[in-house]
């Protein structure tokens, strides 16, 4: 179980409430004691009362008989103190019962009892002293002051009586609260030891387990790569881990003899003083900044910082990590990408020269070829009778390669048009293209019989026209190399690759060509068929490759020599931007 200071504070506040209730608890048991005491006490004290009447009476009736008897006026002294002393008892008695209204009741008897009695007793002696008292009349006073004597006695006895009774329950109720608060004070400081044993247990658990977490955070703080700090706000670091010393080469006590400040890059210097007044005066919680701090070797590294305030403490709590690689790399990369767009401008002019080179192959060799095309087919017209046969043999080998150099120019401007050319994507049925691609070849090669097969349905997005040239030369292709055989097939699918894209396909069973020489199959003017065996600029498979390039896709083939090839693109990855036009640079500043 977790042990929070809210655990803690709850048992701290459980024990103090304990020791509250017991103290509430052992005040009323104390209170109450006391109170039994007191009236134990009390009760004494009218006990006490009690018996000084009862043996002041006592001492005055025998200082009286001692006088009657030996006429020593000496003997009267109990006398006479008892008949002062009588009415302060019964006045003190008053008081001491003056809450209890039967002994009220019987203290009115008891004084008029013995004030009849001392009454009594003045009498009798006034009459001895007057000498005129009889025996009979001193007999009958001893015979009516007995019979006083005893009624005093049992009144008094009442008193001494409900007293003692009083006093019995009053000892019984002190002796129980004495119990009670024993009990109290015993259970109380039972549940206080327990509860105070769990939570010095709570105590120790949590120290122990602060002690691990602040170990674990000082093994961090030692062991971490990052550069860790604690610093005040007058701007002086207080701790610094390792990372700092293996970082800048300072030790932790050149870092702490000087502001930090110190070490910052000048261009940097402003910007990291606001930063630190942002953090420390405007009640930013958290604050992220980049600057420069000098190492011993003079150099600089870049730091990115994560910084909290204690403002209680007027402490800073910092993270620095060294991100000085990560900004040589950004700075390369910039220069990178300065390079590139410098290389792209240079590609771009160099296709304009290009093009500028398309045309003037366009228009200025056309020119000559027609004139050397031309003078050749006027000779052999107007002058074959003077020529043997090798010399109109030599003329229409020129006729053959000036109509081939045409062919190779027309080839050339196809391909550059296709590199040049606007793409203008829309819903494209190549199922439909293809169709319409080897019904032209059927008209053009009206007695060959060839098998084709056209999935229906395949539609994309693509470029109209740039998409029916890559189906007229992949097509015009597999018609051509298909040519020797008596039963040719050619077939445009569909397929699904193991990574879900969708794979077009044309295939025949033709003369094929050797997978060693797949390289150079898509290169301009590469390839893998004499001209004498298959007539062809060399130009069509690299307009297939720019054309599917365009369009975001790829292409391959699939051969093999007389077992016929199949070519496969896919159109999957969205249209590529024109040649013309430079790509976007990442990370470009």
């Amino acid at each position: 179980m977790k042990i929070g200071p809210r655990m803690i504070v709850s048992g701290f506040c459980l024990a103090l409430s304990l020791l509250v209730g017991i103290g509430l608890v052992g005040y009323m048991n104390t209170k109450q004691i006391a109170d039994s005491l007191a009236l134990v006490s009390h009760t004494r004290e009218v006990l006490e009362q009690l018996e000084h009447l009862v043996l002041t009476v006592a001492d005055a009736e025998s200082s009286r008989r001692a006088f009657l008897l030996s006429n020593d006026p000496g003997l009267l002294k109990p006398y006479h103190d008892g008949i002062v002393a009588a009415p302060r008892q019964l006045a003190a008695l008053r008081r001491l019962t003056a809450e209890n209204a039967g002994q009220q009741q019987r203290l009115d008897l008891l004084e008029q009892l013995v004030q009849r009695r001392l009454s009594q007793l003045s009498a009798s002696l006034q009459a001895r002293i007057a000498q005129q008292a009889s025996p009979e009349t001193e007999r009958a006073e001893t015979i009516e002051g007995a019979e006083l004597s005893a009624l005093l006695r049992r009144a008094a006895f009442d008193m001494e009586r409900t007293e003692t009774l009083l006093l019995n329950e009053r000892q019984a109720r002190s002796k129980a609260s004495t119990r009670d608060a024993l009990v109290t004070y015993s259970g109380g400081l039972v549940l206080s030891v327990i509860l105070l044993t769990w939570i010095f247990g709570l105590l120790r658990r949590e120290v122990a387990e602060r002690t691990a977490a602040e170990a674990e955070l000082d093994r961090y703080f030692m062991q971490s790569l990052e550069l860790l700090c604690i610093a005040t706000f007058d701007g002086y670091f207080t701790r610094l881990n390792p990372a700092w010393e293996k970082t800048l080469g300072f030790t932790p006590a050149e870092l702490r003899a000087v502001p930090f400040l110190s070490f910052v890059h000048p261009d940097d210097l402003a910007a990291t003083q606001r930063e630190a007044a942002r953090l420390v005066d405007e009640g930013t919680e958290t604050l992220s900044f980049l600057n420069r701090y000098r190492c011993r070797d003079g150099s600089y590294r870049w730091f990115h910082w994560n910084a909290v305030p204690d403002r209680e403490r007027k402490l800073l709590y910092a993270t620095a990590r060294d991100v000085t690689e990560q900004k040589l790399a950004e700075a390369q990369i910039r220069e990178l990408n300065r390079e590139l767009e410098k290389r792209i401008g240079q590609v771009v002019a160099v296709n304009k020269e290009l093009e500028a080179f398309s045309y003037s192959v366009s228009h200025d060799l056309r020119s000559p070829l027609r004139s050397m095309d031309g003078f050749s087919q006027a000779v052999l017209e107007d002058y074959r009778d003077k020529l043997d046969e090798r010399g109109v043999d030599f003329l229409n080998r020129i006729r053959g390669a000036a109509t081939r150099m045409g062919e190779l120019i027309d080839a050339l401007l196809s391909l550059a048009r296709v590199s040049r050319a606007e793409l203008r994507p829309v819903e494209v049925d190549l199922s439909k293209l293809a169709n319409e691609v080897l019904a032209e070849l059927r008209i053009a090669d009206p007695d060959r019989q060839v098998e084709v097969s056209i999935a229906p349905g395949l539609v994309v997005q693509g470029d109209t026209a740039l998409l029916r040239l890559t189906m007229q030369n992949l097509l015009g292709n597999a018609w051509k190399y298909s040519s020797r055989e008596p039963q040719a097939r050619i077939a445009f699918a569909r397929t699904t690759s193991d990574g879900g894209s969708t794979v077009f396909s044309v295939k025949d069973n033709g003369a094929g060509f050797d997978m060693a020489y797949a390289g150079k199959l898509f290169g301009a003017f590469q390839r893998l068929h004499a001209a004498s065996e298959f007539a062809g600029t060399g130009i069509g498979l690299a307009t297939v490759k720019r054309i599917i390039l365009r369009h975001g896709g790829s292409v391959w083939a699939e051969s093999a020599l007389g077992q016929g090839a199949t070519f496969h693109f896919t159109l999957e990855a969205g249209l590529a931007p024109s040649a013309a036009e430079p790509p976007e640079i990442a990370n470009r500043p």
